[in-house]
């Protein structure tokens, strides 16, 4: 026993490390559990935004939203589709896009509305895949020579929930400690 009348032993000391391993445990668990549930809100959201913002083309980027747990127990919710930078933020003239991207939309859009590539085929006597090449490239030269304009679907999402995410965050953390301190 020391002269102010704590003592401390190794059994304790080992007690205590445990104990704060397992509270560390449990916030760290509570947490990311949370943010798994807020990032698919915010995908969810933000898969709302893109249809409501009229950016939506087609089901590429909508379906490219996810949530992503990361090695550091850290959670990304985004969209992983090549040009949904693009959509988010817009793009500068200056710079051709990737025509393949453009092409398999087209290709998608021309099947989709009423076989518009094929009436256009038979008209011009070119193929399909010879006209959607071709909008494509026209395409990605106007995108070059204008830009875009952003359409913005991610932040706004975020920015809904993000107050929410912190007050939930502080929450885990009091809750963890209440429970610590019953033990």
């Amino acid at each position: 026993m020391t002269a102010d009348g704590l003592h401390i032993d190794e059994a304790s000391l080992r007690n205590l490390r445990v104990n704060i391993k397992v509270f560390k445990a449990e916030v760290l668990r509570s947490a990311l559990d949370g943010l798994k549930a807020y990032g698919m809100q915010i995908v969810a959201q933000a898969k709302a935004n893109l249809k409501n913002n009229g950016s939506l083309a087609s089901g590429l980027l909508r379906n490219s939203g996810r949530t992503v747990v990361q090695p550091d127990n850290t959670v990304d919710a985004g969209f992983y589709a090549r040009y949904a930078e693009f959509v988010e933020y817009g793009r500068k003239s200056g710079k051709m896009p990737p025509v393949d991207v453009i092409y398999q939309w087209v290709k998608r859009k021309g099947r989709t509305r009423n076989s518009a590539l094929k009436a256009a085929a038979a008209f011009t006597h070119k193929s399909e895949d010879a006209l959607a090449r071709q909008a494509a490239w026209a395409i990605a030269k106007d995108i070059a020579k204008k830009g875009t304009r952003p359409h913005s679907f991610l932040k706004p999402a975020y920015d809904q929930y993000r107050a929410q995410i912190g007050q939930f965050m502080q929450n885990q953390v009091d809750l963890a400690v209440s429970k610590y301190r019953k033990k």
